[in-house]
Order: C-alpha cells, then structure tokens, then sequence
C-alpha cells in the first residue's frame, strides 16, 4: 500500500486529502525481475568529469545510484581551458547532487554545477521488455529516481493495450535499504505511485513551495507528473484508469446506449412540426432541454450543418426577406465545438465568459449564426471586426513612441519605461489577435487605463528630471537693511522634488510587476513569449523569466493540475491588483505632499492677514491700506524653524515670477496653481533688489480664495482616488472568495469520489 500526499506547503492548504491506492493484482503473484546486460548510462573515468557536469541533475543522480551504491560518492576531475586541473568530491545527499573542491572544509558542499544533457530513459516511451535488458543495479537506480513513494514502483507498458507490468522494491529495512525487485501484471486500473507524488520534502530538493534552481521537468510536484509529462509514470497508465473510473461520454467517439436514446434523435430538424414541443417536452419534460448532454452531441453532430465541426443547428432555421429582415427565428441555435471533447454552445444563453472560454474556431462559427448577430452582438456589446480596437492600439503606441518620456533622464532611461508600455500593448494585441469576437467595453478599458498610467508616468518622469536650481545673486531687502542671497528655482514641492522622484521610482517599479505577471500569464497560455523583434521565444530558452514563470510552464506544454491552475492564476490578478493599488496609493501620497504646500501658503496668506491693523476713519469704516512684506522676516541665514523654512519654499513656489516649476498632479489634474506677485517691482536680477510685496487686505483676500478653490480641486481627487482603492481591495478580496469557493467545491467533489470508489 502506499500514499499519494500533498501537503499544505503546495498552497491551498487541505484541499487534498490522504488518498490510499492499491495494486490490483495479487500480491502473492509477484515475480522476480530478470537481469540483462545492458547499463542505460554510460560508465565514466574519474577525468570525465566535464562529461559529467553536462548532464542535467537527473542524469547525474542516475549515474550515482547505478554506479556508487551505496555510499552515492565519486570523486571527479575537471580540466578547465588555461587552466590546471581541479579534482571535485561529488556526492548524492537526500536527492541533491552536491560537489567540492577536494582538500577544502566540509562546509563547501554546494549542489554540483549541471548541464542540459539528458541521460534517463523517459518513462513514457521506456517498454518493460527494454527495462528487463537492464543490469540489476540500473533497474534498482531508475526505479528510486523517478519513484517518490513510501513503496518505490513504477508500471511500463507490455505492448497490449492497457496492460501494464509492474516493478516495485519491497522488503527494504527500515533505513530504506536491501529489498528486492519484483514484477506484477496490472490493467489501467491498478494505479500504481506515479513518481513525485508524494513530496520528498527533506535534505532541499525543490519543493511545490520552494523550486528555486530546480531543473525545468524535475520538481517533485504532482503537475509534472499528469499525462503529457516527460516524467514520472506513463501517461497512458493514468489516463487509460481514469477512463475506467470515470468514462467519458462524449455522444460522438463515444455512446449513451441506443436503448436509452430518445425516440426523436432520428427526427430531421426541418420537418419537426412543433418546435417548443420538441425542445421542452410535454408539461416541461422529456424534450431536447432535458436530454443528457451527450445525446444532445449526437444529436446537432447528425442533423448540424458543416462537414466537420465546428456544426451549427437552427431549430426552426432562420429566413430573411429580401431586405435582410429576420422572418423566421430560431428558437434554439446550437453550435457543436471543433475541438475534443465535444462541447455544445447554445448561442440564445451564451455569455461573455463563455467566449472568453473558447477556442478561436468556435468564436468564429458562434459568431456567424443568424441569432448572434441579431441579437447577442448587441446584447453584449461584442463586435467580430477588429478595426476600432486595433486602432486604438495604435493610437497609443504613436503616442507612446512620439509624446512621452521624451525628457532626458537615466536609470531608467526614456525609452526604458516606454519600453515596459510597449511590452503590455503588444500582449494586448496578442489576445485581439487570438480572439474572432472582441468585447469594446473591455477593450477601451484595458486601453484607456494604460493609457492613464503611461501619461501619469511620462509626467512624473519629466518632473523627476526636472532639477531646482539658483537665481543669480539678489538683495533681498530685510527689516531695515539688504541681504545677498539666491532664490531656487525650478521649485516644485517642499523638499526639493524627493518625493516626486520617490514616486516615480515606485510607480515605476510596480508598472514593470503589471508587465511581468501580464507575460507570466501569456506564457502560461501559449507556451512562448513575445520577443523584442516580435516573434515568439520559448520559455525555456530565455534566461530572463523568473522562476515563477518557469513553474508555470514548461519548454513542451502546460502541465498544470486544476487546483494548481486555480491558485496561480488567482495569485496572479491578486498580485496585479496589488500593484495597481500601489500605484494608486502613491499617486495620493503625491496629491498630500502636494496639498501640504498648497497649506503652506495658505498659512504665509492667514498669518499676513492677521497682521493687519484694522483701523476706521472719521465715518468709522475701515482703512483699507497696503502691508508691506509679511509680519516676519525673510531670512535666507541660519535657518533653523521648518516652518519658516517651508514658507519660504512655498512663497517660490507660488510667486508670479516664475521661479516655480509645475508639479505633476498638478500637471495631470490641469491645475492652474494660483499664483501671486509675492516681490515687487520687476523679477529680480543678478545684482539687482528684491522686495516683498506690498498688497491690501482685499489683495490677500482674493488670493486666499483661489487657494482655497485649488485645494477643494486636490481634495475632492484625493478622495476618488481612495475609492478607487477601496474598490479594488473589495475586487481582491472577491478573486480569492471565488477561488476558494471552487476548490472547497472541487474538494467536496473529491471526498464524493473517494466515499464511492471506497
């Protein structure tokens, strides 16, 4: 007996339970293995030991099981190119190939360096009359590499249609040694452990949780053991039980029995007289709505129209009159996949996710029926011509390349961020390009909100290299006397312009974790990725994915399970949404730092008003009278109170001179930052004097309005901004209700099972 078990480091906690197979043949039947002569690896010298670290880790665990029982040690010599040569230690420990120098501490053992080579028969192809030609130890070594299981075995086939002979160790001690090899027939239902299907979780070998550095095929995870695999146990094993267990009906390459077959299934659908009889039955019952899936496949894939599938049938068919009018309307229209297994689309209740769903070929013949295009085009705002949404696309990209990041500025360069847009418009096209029938709401979404990111980015970045500088040298006149000093320029917030640049940085780096989880999730889809020059690379050749892709795919295919395939992408858009909401969240950041100098001002505006003094005439009405300068001195020396030190700033920033620069909310918000003539006479110049400037009561009091308005402007964004926030989080938070919502079903699925397999 042994035991397939995931454990809950694979990410979806309990999801699986324990689940005990046993072999279907008798025990008492098993036989000893035959010993032949043939070694499936090549027996190497101690000074190939380049020949050795070409081989891929699989290959090289091989070798040590088959050659260095039981000790798994060798030493090795490698000769490097102008160089003298270095003889390694190698050993296996607890699945890991580790190497060293040899003479240096025990310390320095480290995995050993490996190629691409591969040494190790695939499983799937490997016959077990080949494997009977082996020599003992080959056998022993082949099984404990790609059996991970309590009871190492593994099932080749014999030649004959579902038939397969087994190998297993038994009788090993309780260190894992001695045992002997014997042989059992078995038929597809005697599932057998298929190897990494139960974790070996010690001495580091990479894990569901922890595949860092593993070699693509050789992480010990049940996906890349499913059928399709270059490893584990043969497909057609697994595949020809679950087909026992579980057959698949399709009505087409397989039948419901022909005496359950609804009488009508002969009937041609043109002479069918009353059509809602047939489709709903009598009282509701027994008509084609109600038939099982499989003979309502049958059933269109008969009387369709098409020589092969894609078919569609229209009950009653549709007719037009001469000007185009619908005449006769199709109750029901169903349309027949091309791709196996069969699925049956009816076109009257379709929806949008169903589309999103589909194979090109069966958006292509949805989208021809009489009834989409009539009535489920518009219902659902789709549209089969691409021209609009491959228009905007290109109005952006223009857009892109001619109007923003322009500014000169390095790490990152222009062209580096633009880089990062041009990357996620390309993907986007992909998916229009994969698609017969296009969504125009979600394609101008998706359009406009990068669009909006780009802009706000190219603004922060221009800001960003924006630098403050000085004025020539000015007398600043000061209480009785003048002061030589400089005014900054370029003056856009309160510190210098930090904070806009720290936004930058992070905005940008998220926008670059919306392109990568973007291209982690084409890869996932096709396999390949889009390459500069616009054609498509492999996965596996390009080192610049991260691991995470990698675990996604693989360099022949997807090998993804469903609750596997469920957390990843439900990770994926949590992550997405994440950075966007970074980026979001720094954009608010932006709009306070920006409100604080507009406070600033505000208090510089308040302080001078109070200093008035209100004094009547000889009617008792006020005295409307200049102040000159502000109600405290303007030093440029040994500053040392932040408050002051900000009014000043703020008093730059907002002067009519010209020594402010615009900020880029401002910028994006179009915000015309009210501004005053804060020193009078002409803006000042190199040697000449600068005086603060003499306004009245009702001066100051209109510039305070204006203030007041251009904050009420910052604020009423920073509070759409933060709706927006919470909007997604409330959208984060749904993607994992939904997603745990269908594992916890898929698991009541799998308890169902297992009660009635028991």
């Amino acid at each position: 007996m042994s035991k397939i078990a995931i454990p809950p480091s694979q990410g979806w906690g309990s999801f699986f339970s324990t689940v005990e197979t046993y072999p279907k043949a008798d025990p008492a039947g098993d036989q000893p293995v035959s010993e032949g002569r043939v070694q499936p690896i090549p027996e190497i010298s101690r000074a190939d030991g380049a020949t050795f670290l070409s081989w891929d880790k699989a290959s090289q665990e091989f070798y040590l099981r088959t050659f260095r029982a039981p000790d798994y040690e060798m030493s090795l010599d490698v000769q490097e190119s102008g160089k003298p040569s270095v003889r390694y230690d190698v050993r296996l420990l607890n699945g890991d190939v580790q190497s060293k120098p040899r003479g240096v501490p025990s310390s320095a053992w480290a995995s050993a360096p490996a190629g691409t080579v591969s040494k190790v028969p695939a499983i799937d192809t490997l016959t077990a009359a080949e494997f009977k030609t082996w020599q003992k130890d080959a056998q022993a070594a082949y099984i404990d590499l790609v059996s991970r299981t309590s009871v190492p075995g593994i099932a080749l086939s014999t030649g004959t249609a579902n038939q397969y002979e087994e190998f297993l160790i038994v009788d090993r001690d309780a260190k894992g040694g001695g045992g002997k090899l014997v042989s059992r027939t078995a038929t597809g239902l005697g599932l057998q452990p298929t190897a990494g299907m139960e974790l070996d979780l010690g001495g580091g070998r990479p894990t569901g949780s922890n595949p860092k550095g593993a070699v693509d095929g050789q992480i010990d995870i049940p996906y890349y053991h499913l059928p399709g695999s270059a490893s584990g146990n043969t497909g057609a094993l697994i595949s020809a039980g679950a087909e026992q267990l579980f057959p698949g009906i399709d009505g087409i390459t397989t039948k419901l029995p022909a005496s359950t077959r609804p009488a009508e299934m002969s009937t041609d659908p043109t002479t069918i007289a009353d059509v809602r009889l047939f489709l709903e039955g009598a009282d509701g019952k027994g008509g084609f709505n109600s038939w099982h899936t499989a003979y309502q496949v049958e059933y269109v894939n008969r009387w369709g129209v098409g020589a092969t599938r894609p078919k569609t049938l229209e009950i009653p068919k549709s007719t037009t009159n001469a000007a185009g009018q619908l005449t006769t309307i199709p109750l029901m229209t169903a349309v027949l996949s091309a791709g196996d297994p069969p699925r049956l689309y009816r076109v009257e209740a379709i929806t949008k996710q169903d589309f999103a769903l589909m194979p090109k070929a069966d958006q292509t013949a949805v989208a021809a029926t009489v009834f989409f295009l009539k009535y489920k085009q518009t219902e659902l705002n789709l549209t089969t011509d691409a021209t609009d949404a491959k228009a905007q696309l290109t109005a952006l990209r223009t857009n892109l390349n001619d109007n923003l990041f322009k500014t000169t500025g390095t790490n990152p360069t222009g062209a580096d961020v633009r880089q990062v847009f041009l990357d996620q418009l390309a993907m986007l096209e992909t998916k229009i390009n994969g698609s017969a029938v296009h969504s125009k709401g979600e394609i101008n979404d998706a359009v406009k909100a990068l669009s909006e990111r780009a802009t706000r980015l190219s603004t922060f970045f221009d800001a960003r290299n924006k630098a403050e500088g000085k004025s020539p040298n000015v007398n600043l006149k000061v209480d009785a006397g003048f002061l030589t000093t400089q005014f900054k320029t370029n003056v856009m917030s309160l510190d210098g312009g930090a904070t806009v640049r720290s936004g930058f940085d992070v905005m940008f780096q998220q926008e670059k974790t919306i392109r990568d989880i973007a291209r982690s999730r084409e890869v996932a889809a096709t396999g390949t990725m889009l390459a500069a020059d616009g054609s498509r690379l492999p996965v596996t050749t390009d080192p610049s994915l991260s691991n995470g892709v990698r675990v996604l795919t693989s360099g022949t295919g997807k090998r993804l399970d469903a609750p596997t395939l469920i957390y990843l992408f439900q990770d994926s858009y949590n992550r997405q949404l994440q950075a966007e909401v970074a980026i979001e969240t720094e954009y608010v950041k932006q709009v306070n730092a920006l409100l604080k100098a507009y406070a600033v001002m505000q208090d510089t505006v308040n302080r001078t008003l109070g200093a008035f003094d209100k004094t009547k005439d000889d009617d008792g009405k006020d005295i409307e009278k200049a102040l000159e300068g502000f109600p405290y001195a303007y030093y440029y020396d040994e500053l040392t109170d932040q408050r002051e030190i900000d009014a000043r700033t703020a008093i730059l920033m907002f002067d009519s001179a010209g020594f402010g620069a615009e900020h880029p909310v401002e910028t994006l918000q179009k915000i015309n930052r009210p501004t005053q003539q804060l020193f009078s006479g002409a803006t000042p110049t190199a040697g000449g004097e600068a005086v603060l400037a003499s306004d009245t009561h009702q001066q100051w009091t209109t510039y305070g309005t204006r203030l007041s308005d251009a904050v009420t402007q910052l604020n009423q964004e920073s509070q759409t901004r933060m709706n927006d926030i919470n909007n997604m989080d409330k959208q984060r938070n749904r993607h994992y209700e939904l997603a745990n919502s269908a594992l916890a079903k898929m698991n009541d699925a799998l308890q169902g099972i297992l009660r009635a397999s028991a």
